[in-house]
């Protein structure tokens, strides 16, 4: 789903929920499936940040973990260096009979004048599915398959 203020995206994984968590939260995986320009402090108070360059120009994208409830919930805020203001992330990790359920959640969009037409959220909806369909392949990676 998505709507002028939230991104809202659920996808089932084929592990465990803290297999998944654990994914979203040690460096050696997240650096495998999003990026080696992503760093994650995995606290309640830990930072956030992506450096990343597209079209020559780089930007950083950074913020603080604001929940962090192993392994069901994980939030932090989210902005580039350039925007007016924050919006939030937030994971939540659900059981389910073959694994592991993911809803993501990416707010508060409607805070920021560089959204005024929607096209920021938008690119935002098409990078979280291109990320959720690499973290769905790492997970296959794992499991052998």
């Amino acid at each position: 789903m998505t709507n002028q203020n939230v991104i809202q995206i659920e996808r089932g994984f084929p592990v465990a929920p803290a297999v998944l968590w654990s994914l979203w939260t040690e460096a050696q995986h997240l650096s495998a499936w999003f990026g080696p320009h992503i760093s994650l402090e995995p606290r309640a108070g830990g930072a956030f940040c992506e450096v990343w360059t597209n079209e020559g120009r780089q930007t950083v994208t950074s913020g603080t973990i604001v929940t962090f409830d192993p392994p069901k919930t994980l939030a932090w805020t989210w902005a580039d260096n350039d925007w007016s203001g924050a919006t939030l992330l937030t994971l939540s990790i659900l059981a389910e009979r073959n694994g592991a359920r993911l809803t993501l959640v990416h707010s508060g969009w409607h805070n920021l004048a560089e959204n005024a037409s929607g096209s920021l959220r938008d690119a935002h909806a098409a990078g979280w599915t291109m990320h959720l369909t690499n973290l769905e392949r790492y997970c296959l990676t794992l499991l052998g398959k």
